[in-house]
């Protein structure tokens, strides 16, 4: 999603993902907005939004434990090397 200087989002508005919001745009207030160009596709549901955001927080939670901050290069050379860095 991109945003241009002097743009407005009103409370309770969503832009979808990948969105391009052109200069000066103002997105009223519980309205849905998308696309490139930017389109109104429809009132904003506040409570699918949040349920779509709980959602996620529990999938990362179930896998935030498979990402490493650096990568995982380097397991991969300590099981080819055999544990023997």
């Amino acid at each position: 999603m991109k945003f241009d200087v002097g743009v407005v989002v009103g409370d309770g508005a969503s832009v979808e993902s990948g969105s391009l919001v052109p200069r000066g745009t103002y997105i009223p207030p519980g309205e849905n907005w998308g696309g490139d160009p930017l389109k109104y596709v429809g009132p904003s549901d506040e409570g699918a939004n949040q349920n779509y955001a709980e959602q996620m927080e529990v999938i990362r939670d179930d896998h935030i434990h498979e990402f490493l901050p650096f990568g995982a290069a380097y397991q991969h050379l300590e099981e080819l090397q055999g544990g023997q860095l």
